[in-house]
């Protein structure tokens, strides 16, 4: 999955079993991403909670190498919806649950995590977030557990 990330293939999927380590794993390409300019991501999930894995390990992550210091804003309430990073130098993180479609027309986005997207609709992406990340050439990033079979 790296490899692939390095190499710059803009759309990137990971299929497992539950606890296989998929968000952990999503967390850590996007994490370096933060530290760049201007660069915007989202962790879009069905709800809230199920957005807060990937942003749990981006935040530890960010305590571990001192950067969430440098942050100008940072959020980590679950129960209120609020988990979001930013920084000074215009990057930023936030989660946005998909169960509220409207709230999805917002920022152009760089990177685009779609946190259990066998739980999402099949119309969010088309209908609501292609537009987000294409308009900058951003890159989606799919680590969910299949619906059935």
């Amino acid at each position: 999955m790296a490899d692939a990330w390095d190499a710059g293939h803009r759309y990137l999927a990971m299929f497992a079993y539950p606890r296989a380590g998929k968000s952990w794993g999503a967390a850590k390409l996007i994490v370096p991403e933060l530290l760049k300019h201007d660069c915007h991501i989202w962790l879009t999930a069905p709800t809230y909670e199920l957005g807060s894995k990937e942003f749990g390990y981006v935040w530890n992550d960010l305590i571990t190498t001192g950067f969430l210091q440098m942050a100008s804003s940072k959020h980590y309430d679950k129960r209120g919806g609020n988990m979001t990073v930013e920084f000074p130098w215009g990057s930023f993180i936030k989660v946005i649950s998909a169960d509220n479609p409207t709230a999805l027309r917002a920022e152009e986005l760089d990177v685009l995590v779609l946190c259990e997207a066998s739980a999402l609709s099949q119309d969010i992406f088309y209908q609501h977030l292609f537009a987000r990340v294409e308009k900058r050439h951003g890159r989606v990033l799919i680590p969910t557990t299949p619906k059935g079979f």
